[in-house]
């Protein structure tokens, strides 16, 4: 029986064929998606459990940043996966209103999940580093570059 080239080339160009064997890179990629979709599943689960009003734009900010960092514990390298996506919680709502304190009479899954100051603390720290670190500060009255480009829209 004969087959379309096209048909051919599209089945071997996915990363698993059936049939074969998987690749340690393919096992890896799954692997890193069902670590995502367990941090996202807990996510959701304490959206539901906290006490203060998330809205929408909050709760994809917080799975933005899960995405953003797959190993969590390179915001803290001790906390559980669930004080971690607390904290990121948190930093959100304190962040976008500000309303709001790391309070452990006021919120009882603070004590639950073991989310200290210092833990919170450290971790938007990382947060702001890691986001200092992957921006270009370029000084204003530097004259290597193109302000026009970078200041679109406004004069010199």
């Amino acid at each position: 029986m004969k087959r379309d080239i096209n048909y051919l080339i599209n089945l071997y160009q996915k990363p698993y064929v059936k049939g074969e064997k998987r690749s340690k890179e393919y096992e890896r990629m799954i692997n890193q998606e069902k670590t995502l979709d367990e941090k996202l599943r807990i996510a959701n689960d304490l959206f539901a459990e906290v006490t203060f009003h998330l809205t929408d734009y909050q709760k994809e900010h917080v799975k933005y940043l899960i995405e953003q960092y797959p190993d969590l514990t390179q915001l803290h390298g001790n906390a559980k996966t669930e004080t971690i996506i607390l904290a990121l919680i948190f930093y959100v709502r304190i962040g976008l209103n500000g309303d709001i304190r790391l309070d452990r009479d006021k919120y009882k899954i603070i004590t639950k999940y073991n989310l200290r100051h210092t833990t919170f603390e450290l971790i938007v720290c990382r947060l702001a580093f890691n986001y200092l670190e992957n921006v270009n500060i370029i000084p204003r009255y530097s004259t290597n570059y193109d302000h026009e480009i970078l200041y679109k829209g406004q004069e010199k």
